[in-house]
């Protein structure tokens, strides 16, 4: 499993996340994950980022804990791995 990002936080109360602006995925690995929840209240958004086909249809991993309270998103990306349409039901 190829992940770009795994934060940490184990609470929502927890001023704490990752945000990804103007970035640009891209490489030679198939399947890659936008983020995994590694803690129990991951935050993790990804804003203006251009993404290759390389970011799994899915885009985010619960880490097949899918009773964790994650935050996931994407805001105004592009490229062949934008596709909010195939995106998991927990990110928004």
């Amino acid at each position: 499993m190829a992940v770009i990002t795994a934060q940490a936080r184990e609470s929502s109360w927890e001023d704490t996340s990752y945000s990804i602006v103007h970035g640009r995925i891209t490489g030679t690995a198939m399947d890659v994950f936008l983020g995994r929840a590694w803690k129990s209240s991951p935050r993790v958004v990804y804003s203006y980022t251009e993404m290759d086909e390389i970011v799994h249809p899915c885009g985010w991993s619960s880490n097949r804990q899918p009773e964790r309270a994650v935050y996931y998103g994407e805001y105004k990306c592009t490229g062949k791995g934008a596709n909010p349409a195939t995106r998991e039901k927990f990110m928004r």
